[in-house]
């Protein structure tokens, strides 16, 4: 989720966060942006700078931006 564009729906602040949730042994690298409301699996890598905007799965390596598996683990 993100920011509604328009300011009167911006003001009203509905949808405007969601929590985001990390499984266990999960490992957010350096300068990694998360949007709200992903999840990231188990035992999964998100890579330095990674723009993770998707769900990942467990024993997953995600990079990039936008962020993409690059290799189950």
């Amino acid at each position: 989720m993100s920011h509604a564009t328009n300011p009167a729906k911006r003001l009203n602040k509905e949808k405007f966060a969601a929590p985001i949730a990390l499984d266990n042994n999960v490992w957010v690298d350096a300068g990694v942006i998360i949007l709200a409301g992903v999840s990231i699996g188990e035992n999964s890598v998100a890579a330095a700078g990674a723009f993770v905007t998707k769900s990942v799965m467990p024993n997953t390596v995600v990079a990039g931006n936008p962020a993409r598996e690059i290799r189950k683990l």
